[in-house]
């Protein structure tokens, strides 16, 4: 393990371009997984960066559809 893979949630909405809460909802609904490391959170920056390539069809965003 290479702390080198990881980032902060933190860095992660920022490479998303989403909010911290947006990318802790991400996390809650399952669409992408997280270490806690102590009182922080970590995940693999592969992670972060294939779930930025995750296919939308036109119309469709990062965050989630409302219901």
């Amino acid at each position: 393990m290479n702390p080198h893979d990881y980032i902060t949630t933190a860095q992660a909405a920022e490479m998303l371009g989403v909010t911290r809460q947006r990318f802790h909802d991400f996390v809650k609904e399952g669409r992408i997984k997280c270490v806690r490391f102590g009182h922080t959170r970590i995940i693999l920056k592969d992670d972060v960066k294939n779930f930025k390539k995750i296919k939308r069809g036109p119309g469709l965003r990062l965050t989630a559809a409302r219901k």
